[in-house]
C-alpha cells in the first residue's frame, strides 16, 4: 500500500508539472484522459507474469514521461545554458523524478536526419556540427529520438559541449545527449527557446562517444542546429556553463 501511494503521488506530480509547462506556453500536453492512461500504464509493475506485449506498452508509456515535459540528467551530466545571459541552470536527477526500478533510457544509435547543409568536424573544433536539418517529431520515434550528430570527446578537456537550435519556424524545441559507449541517456531538456537556450554536456568522459539529440513536439520543419564546445557558441564562455 505504501508503494502504491508513492507511485500515485509521483504520477500526480508529473501531471502537475506537465500542466504548468503547458500553461507557461510550452509544448502541448495530452488531454486529461490520455495523460491519465499514460500515467497508469507507465507506473504499472513489471514482473515475471507480465507478457512481452504488456511490457512493450509499459516501456512506451514510460518513454512518454521520461522524454516529456520534465528535464532530467544522470549524475549532473547536462545543464541548460542561456546564450544571451551566459547563465546555466542545473536540472533534476533522473532518480529524483522517477522510481528506482525504472531504467535510465537506452537511446537509439541510428541517425535518421534529412541534411540540407552541414559543416562537420571543422578545424576549430573536432566536435562541431553546424547545419540545416529537418528536426524530427518526438512522437515519430516513440519519444526516443536518435542522435542527429555523434562525436568522440577527445583525450583532452576542452570544456562542455552544447547543442542548440539557432533558427526554426517554431519557438521551442527539445534537446539532450546520449552516451553512445554505454548506450544510456545522459540528460534531456524539453521546451528550450529557439535561438536563446540550449542543452550543455558539462560532465563528460574523455575518449567517449556521445550523440546530440534534437526534436520538436509539433510542426516538424527545417531548422539550423549547432553543436560545439560551449566556448565556441555565441558570446558564452564555457566557464559560465559549469
Amino acid at each position: 500500500m505504501k508503494r502504491l501511494t508513492s507511485l500515485i503521488l509521483a504520477a500526480l506530480c508529473v501531471v502537475s508539472m506537465v500542466s504548468m509547462v503547458s500553461a507557461a506556453g510550452g509544448t502541448a500536453a495530452p488531454t486529461a484522459v490520455e495523460q491519465a492512461k499514460i500515467q497508469a500504464t507507465a507506473y504499472a509493475v513489471i514482473d515475471d507474469t507480465t507478457s512481452p506485449e504488456r511490457q512493450a506498452e509499459i516501456y512506451a508509456a514510460r518513454n512518454r514521461l521520461i522524454f516529456g515535459d520534465q528535464a532530467w540528467t544522470v549524475d549532473g551530466a547536462v545543464r541548460v545554458f542561456n546564450l544571451k545571459t551566459g547563465v546555466s541552470e542545473k536540472v533534476p536527477e533522473f532518480y529524483d523524478l522517477f522510481p528506482a526500478d525504472w531504467e535510465i533510457p537506452a537511446g537509439p544509435t541510428a541517425q535518421n536526419v534529412d541534411f540540407m547543409i552541414e559543416t562537420v568536424s571543422t578545424a576549430a573544433s573536432n566536435v562541431s556540427f553546424n547545419g540545416n536539418v529537418k528536426i524530427p517529431l518526438a512522437s515519430s520515434s516513440d519519444y526516443n529520438t536518435p542522435p542527429l550528430f555523434s562525436f568522440n570527446y577527445p583525450g583532452e578537456d576542452n570544456g562542455p559541449v552544447g547543442v542548440y537550435v539557432s533558427s526554426f519556424p517554431g519557438t521551442h524545441y527539445n534537446a539532450g545527449f546520449l552516451n553512445q559507449d554505454t548506450g544510456k541517456g545522459a540528460g534531456w531538456v524539453p521546451s528550450l527557446k529557439v535561438g536563446e537556450s540550449g542543452c550543455a554536456l558539462v560532465d563528460y568522459s574523455l575518449y567517449t562517444r556521445y550523440g546530440a539529440i534534437v526534436s520538436v513536439d509539433s510542426g516538424s520543419a527545417m531548422g539550423r542546429v549547432k553543436v560545439d564546445y560551449v566556448s565556441n557558441l555565441g558570446d558564452v564562455s564555457w566557464e559560465d556553463a559549469v
